[in-house]
C-alpha cells in the first residue's frame, strides 16, 4: 500500500516539474523563433546585389566599381548596351594594362559586330604592334569589315599595321563584324602593344558608322580617337565581343588604349556604351562614342564571353580615366553584375543613365542576416501579426541549401 501511495507521489511530483519546465520554455521558444525571423532576409529580396552592392560593382559601387562587373556585366543588360560575360571581366594587368576586351569599344553593325573567338582574342606582338599612321588610321570596309582567322588574329606588326579601304568607313556590316578566330587572337606584347597615332586615328563616317575601332584595345592616339558619324551609329543586332575562351588583352609590359584627345564613342540620341574610359581606356580627356544619329545597339552589345573577358597583366589593372569613367545611357542603364568589378577612375566612376539605373533582379534572396532598414521594413509588416494576435503568422524562406522552410510563430494570450 505504503509502495503505491509513494509512486503516486513520485509520479504527482514529477508531472508538475514537466509542467513547470513547458510553461517556462514556450516563451523561450517563441522568443527563439521570433528572432530568427529577423535573420531571415525577405524572399521578395533580389538575390543580385548588382547596382545596390557597395562593394562588388554596380552604378552605387563606390570601390572597385566602375563601368562593369560580375559576370561580368557592363552598363547594361540585353537591352541597350554594355559588357557581359557569364564568368569574370574587368581588367587585371600584368604591367599598366587597362585594354578593352575585344569588342571595340562602340563596335556597331546591323548583324553581329565585335571580336569573337573560341580561344582568346586580342592582337599580338612582341615590338610594338598595331596601327601606326600620321594621317588617318583605322579599319574602313565596304563589305564585311574587321579580321577573321581560323588561326591567330589580331594585328601583328613590326612596322605600320591597318587596314584602310576607300569604301564605307568603320565596320559597317549587315552580316558579321569584326574579328572570328577559333584558334587564339588578341593583344598579347611584351613590349608596348597598341594602335598609335599622331593625327585621327579611327573611323569616320557621315552615313553608317560600325566599329569605332580608335581607342578600342590598346590604341594611342595623342589626336582624336574614336568614330564619329553623322547618320545611324549603332547596332540592331549583337555587338561587342564574344568568346567562348578567353577574350581580352594580355600584356607583359604596357597595354591598352591611352588617347590625349576624345576617344570613344558618345551619341547625341540615344546611346549605348558612352564610356569615358570604358574598361581600360586611359584618356586624358573625353573617352567615349559619337553620333549625331543613334548610337548604341538595340539588340545586346558589349563583351559576351562564357569563359574568361577582359584584360589580364600582373600589374595595375582597371580602366583609369582622368575624366568621366563610367557607361552612360539614356535608356536603361546601370551595371547588373553579380561578380567582381576592376575598373578605377579619377573622375566620376559608375553607370549613369536619364532612364531607369540600377540592377533590379526578381530572384530570391538566400537564407541570411539582414540589414538594419531590412529589419524595420520587416517589423512594420510582421509587426501587427507576431505572437499575441488572432492568427498564426507563418512565413517561407529559404534555408542555406536552398529548401523553403516554414517558420510559424505560435500565438498565445
Amino acid at each position: 500500500m505504503m509502495d503505491d501511495v509513494e509512486k503516486s507521489n513520485v509520479q504527482t511530483r514529477s508531472s508538475t516539474f514537466h509542467t513547470l519546465c513547458f510553461i517556462l520554455a514556450t516563451p523561450l521558444m517563441v522568443s527563439v523563433r521570433w528572432t530568427s525571423l529577423l535573420n531571415v532576409s525577405d524572399s521578395k529580396a533580389s538575390r543580385t546585389s548588382g547596382s545596390k552592392a557597395s562593394g562588388t560593382s554596380g552604378s552605387k559601387a563606390s570601390g572597385t566599381s566602375g563601368s562593369k562587373a560580375s559576370g561580368t556585366s557592363g552598363s547594361k543588360a540585353s537591352g541597350t548596351s554594355g559588357s557581359k560575360a557569364s564568368v569574370t571581366s574587368g581588367s587585371k594587368a600584368s604591367g599598366t594594362s587597362g585594354s578593352k576586351a575585344s569588342g571595340t569599344s562602340g563596335s556597331k553593325a546591323s548583324g553581329t559586330s565585335g571580336s569573337k573567338a573560341a580561344g582568346t582574342s586580342g592582337s599580338k606582338a612582341s615590338g610594338t604592334s598595331g596601327s601606326k599612321a600620321s594621317g588617318t588610321s583605322g579599319s574602313k570596309a565596304s563589305g564585311t569589315s574587321g579580321s577573321k582567322a581560323s588561326g591567330t588574329s589580331g594585328s601583328k606588326a613590326s612596322g605600320t599595321s591597318g587596314s584602310k579601304a576607300s569604301g564605307t568607313s568603320g565596320s559597317t556590316a549587315s552580316g558579321t563584324s569584326g574579328s572570328k578566330a577559333s584558334g587564339t587572337s588578341g593583344s598579347k606584347a611584351s613590349g608596348t602593344s597598341g594602335s598609335k597615332a599622331s593625327g585621327t586615328s579611327g573611323s569616320k563616317a557621315s552615313g553608317t558608322s560600325g566599329s569605332k575601332t580608335s581607342g578600342t584595345s590598346g590604341s594611342k592616339a595623342s589626336g582624336t580617337i574614336g568614330s564619329k558619324a553623322s547618320g545611324t551609329s549603332g547596332a540592331s543586332g549583337t555587338s561587342g565581343s564574344k568568346a567562348s575562351g578567353t577574350s581580352g588583352s594580355k600584356a607583359s609590359g604596357t597595354s591598352g588604349s591611352k588617347a590625349s584627345g576624345t576617344s570613344g564613342s558618345k551619341a547625341s540620341g540615344t546611346s549605348g556604351s558612352k564610356a569615358y574610359g570604358t574598361s581600360g581606356s586611359k584618356a586624358s580627356g573625353t573617352s567615349g562614342s559619337k553620333a549625331s544619329g543613334t548610337s548604341g545597339a538595340s539588340g545586346t552589345s558589349g563583351s559576351k564571353a562564357s569563359g574568361k573577358s577582359g584584360s589580364k597583366a600582373s600589374g595595375t589593372s582597371g580602366s583609369k580615366a582622368s575624366g568621366t569613367s563610367g557607361s552612360k545611357a539614356s535608356g536603361t542603364s546601370g551595371s547588373k553584375a553579380s561578380g567582381t568589378s576592376g575598373s578605377k577612375a579619377s573622375g566620376t566612376s559608375g553607370s549613369k543613365a536619364s532612364g531607369t539605373s540600377g540592377s533590379k533582379a526578381s530572384g530570391t534572396s538566400a537564407y541570411g542576416l539582414v540589414r538594419r532598414q531590412d529589419i524595420k521594413t520587416f517589423q512594420k509588416k510582421v509587426e501587427p501579426l507576431r505572437p499575441g494576435g488572432k492568427k498564426p503568422v507563418t512565413i517561407h524562406s529559404l534555408s542555406p541549401v536552398g529548401k523553403v522552410v516554414e517558420i510559424a510563430i505560435l500565438p498565445f494570450t
